[in-house]
Parts: C-alpha cells; sequence; structure tokens
C-alpha cells in the first residue's frame, strides 16, 4: 500500500522511498530515492513554491506542456523525465533519471581544464542533447557546467533540461526584472529581458566550452552589474596559446558568440557542426599504406 510522508530523507512518497538529499538550488532540493516496486533509482526535485500559494492557473499549463514534451524526449544526453508529482503546497516534485557521475563544474573546479579533444567531444555530446531538445520544441535555459553530469563511462548527460524557462517567472511573458538562469551563463537577449529561445542555450554551450578550454569564465566582474555590461558590450578574452591551432579556429565564433549579440550565430546545428570539424581535424582519417 502507499503511503505519503514528509518529503526528506528516509521519507517516502507513494511508492518511493527517499534515500538522501544529494543537491539544493535556487528552485528546490534534489534526493536519490528507489522505486520500491521495480527497484530504479530516480532522482526527485522538489521544487519550492514561486510565491504564495499555487502557480496561476496560465503558468500551470505552460508548465505541464513543457513537462509532456520534456518526457516524451528520449535522447541518450538528456536527462530523462518520467513524471511530474503536484504537491498539496502548490509546488511540484519532479522523478527523473538518476544519473551518478560528477558535474562539469566539479571537474572545472580551481582553474581546471580539459584536455582540448575532451573539451570538444563534451561539447559534441552536449550539443546532440540541445539538438534534439529544440527540434522537440523544448529549451533549457541554464546551460552551464553544474547542470552536465558525465558518468563513470563517460556518457555526458545534460540535466535540469527545460525547467528553468519555466519556472523561473511566475507568467509567461519575459521580464527584465524576472531573470532566470545563472549570471554567468546568461545570453545577452537574455539579460536584454527577451527571454530564453534555443540560441540562448547556444551561448551556454559556448560559454561552457570557453571555460572547459580556457580554465576560466568567458566573462567575470565583481558585482551583477557590471557583468552584464561585460557580456553586453565587450569581447571575451582570447584562449590560451597552448590551445591548438585547429582548435583556435573555435576562438572564432566562441568569440563572436559570447561577445556580441548581433554576430551570434543563432542555430544551435552550426556551433555542433564547427565542434565536429574541429574534431575531424584533430583526428584526421589516415591514409591506408599502399601496396609495394
Amino acid at each position: 500500500m502507499s503511503t505519503f510522508g514528509p518529503i526528506e530523507a528516509g521519507g517516502r512518497f507513494g511508492d518511493l522511498e527517499i534515500e538522501a538529499e544529494i543537491g539544493a538550488g535556487a528552485f528546490g532540493v534534489v534526493y536519490r530515492a528507489r522505486d520500491a516496486v521495480i527497484g530504479r533509482l530516480v532522482a526527485l526535485k522538489v521544487v519550492r513554491s514561486l510565491g504564495a500559494g499555487a502557480l496561476p492557473a496560465e503558468e500551470r499549463k505552460r508548465f505541464l506542456r513543457e513537462a509532456r514534451a520534456l518526457g516524451a524526449l528520449a535522447h541518450p544526453n538528456v536527462a530523462t523525465l518520467y513524471h511530474v508529482h503536484a504537491l498539496e503546497h502548490g509546488g511540484w516534485m519532479l522523478e527523473m533519471e538518476y544519473v551518478e557521475g560528477t558535474t562539469l563544474d566539479a571537474v572545472l573546479d580551481g582553474g581546471r581544464r580539459l584536455p582540448v579533444a575532451e573539451a570538444v567531444a563534451l561539447a559534441r555530446d552536449v550539443g546532440a542533447g540541445l539538438r534534439a531538445a529544440h527540434a522537440a520544441h523544448v529549451v533549457h535555459g541554464d546551460v552551464k557546467p553544474a547542470n552536465v553530469l558525465r558518468r563513470k563511462d563517460g556518457l555526458v548527460k545534460l540535466v535540469d533540461f527545460g525547467l528553468a524557462r519555466v519556472l523561473g517567472t511566475e507568467s509567461g511573458r519575459p521580464s527584465a526584472s524576472k531573470l532566470s538562469g545563472t549570471p554567468h551563463y546568461m545570453a545577452p537577449e537574455v539579460i536584454n529581458g527577451e527571454g530564453h529561445v534555443p540560441a540562448s542555450d547556444v551561448w551556454g554551450l559556448g560559454a561552457l566550452l570557453y571555460r572547459a578550454l580556457a580554465g576560466r569564465l568567458p566573462f567575470d566582474a565583481p558585482g551583477i552589474v557590471p557583468l552584464f555590461y561585460a557580456i553586453l558590450e565587450t569581447a571575451a578574452p582570447p584562449l590560451p596559446e597552448d590551445v591548438p591551432a585547429a582548435v583556435r579556429l573555435l576562438e572564432q565564433h566562441v568569440g563572436a558568440d559570447l561577445g556580441r549579440a548581433r554576430q551570434r550565430d543563432r542555430r544551435h546545428e552550426r556551433i555542433v557542426a564547427r565542434v565536429e570539424h574541429q574534431r575531424r581535424h584533430r583526428h584526421p582519417r589516415q591514409p591506408r599504406p599502399g601496396r609495394g
């Protein structure tokens, strides 16, 4: 028989046995849980109520529409959404694929850099997940290293997909006073209050790849206002000189993509294709030895 107790470590929600808290953020707390019936581990994200009471009716409809689209999205580089539970207090609990691995943010902590081939492969995989999601009309809204998990077998998963954009505002209308996302990875149009679009995810992917290659953020400043000014009005510093020439071709794209919104390529397919080009350039097909 299913029982409903407190949503906390050691508690139970229906057939889900909540084992431990594994993370927390601006929108809520994440737990690891086990389905007592089939034995599957899942991640439960309890979303804090945004303001008093439940979400407005129109926002609830928008959230459920996007949740359905995300639930129908099946891609190896995207963490799967299994179910959305409505809670009594008006919040939500998201039952998602549990990914056991390390965040890219932890890997890059302390200014560490990835080897070029590894960084390019990671960006390729994240880009593939974005391409599938955008084809399904789902926008991530918060592409950053903390939302990229790498499993022990090397598979890369993008988590918290399609949620930040919906949950970040009280209405569907974008507003400069209700920004959602992570400031260092916010695209210029988001900062300007125009809302998240697929190109915003591309911007985040570019910022993520830049940090992986350079060991530093493309833009940083001691405060939110100077940071936003830097993103809107300046260009990202060049990549380190030890980045190979073949990959430094990417610098032109990343610099324009990060520094100047008007010059930014708004189709994520191009950044994925460019990364693929760099990968092939680094590992060209060797000619077969001739017969003697």
